[in-house]
């Protein structure tokens, strides 16, 4: 969506500036303008992030598939890492062909497989999403952790999904709130 978003923006430079210039009233154009391009670049940090973690944890299957002796590590590895991006369901589709497999080897292969997504699972949502979150956007890990909760409370898989941007763009859209009113009263 955000890569979507900021093709089309860049692209429809022209009637973006028409909708702000037909909407938006002349004294609020210029921060309506700073605001949409400062939420669109934080998104796509967000979205630079999202590729490191899948990027991390594509490696980290692909270290731990080679060590149990999966066959296809590789493949099971570039598969989890395109699945990091659904929360909750990704990691479990991802988990299924690497069990399936180990199992062919033998029923303790498929235990180990099992047990080594889990304990990555587990690694990914409690220290790599917040640091690299904290990196790639600027939203500290306790916000990052809230704003998942939340958004998993109450929207589900998407809230879960969206939570991170959403947070993002809360934060980017309060500073620059703040800041605009600071000059304008000075």
């Amino acid at each position: 969506v955000v890569l979507v978003l900021s093709f089309y923006i860049i692209v429809e430079e022209s009637a973006v500036k028409t909708l702000f210039q037909n909407v938006i009233p002349n004294e609020y154009q210029e921060f309506a303008s700073s605001l949409v391009w400062s939420v669109t670049n934080r998104l796509g940090d967000w979205l630079r992030g999202q590729l490191i973690l899948g990027g991390v944890i594509g490696g980290l299957y692909f270290l731990v598939f080679s060590i149990i002796g999966l066959p296809y590590a590789l493949l099971l590895a570039i598969f989890g890492e395109l699945l990091e991006f659904i929360p909750y369901v990704g990691p479990l589709v991802a988990g299924m062909p690497a069990v399936i497999i180990a199992m062919t080897i033998s029923p303790l292969h498929a235990l180990f497989t099992f047990v080594a997504m889990i304990i990555i699972q587990q690694i990914e949502n409690n220290i790599l999403v917040p640091k690299i979150m904290e990196r790639a956007v600027g939203l500290n890990p306790i916000m990052s952790i809230l704003a998942v909760l939340i958004g998993a409370q109450l929207f589900g898989i998407f809230g879960d999904l969206f939570a991170i941007p959403v947070a993002t763009a809360i934060s980017v859209i309060s500073v620059e709130f703040y800041q605009y009113r600071q000059r304008r009263s000075s």
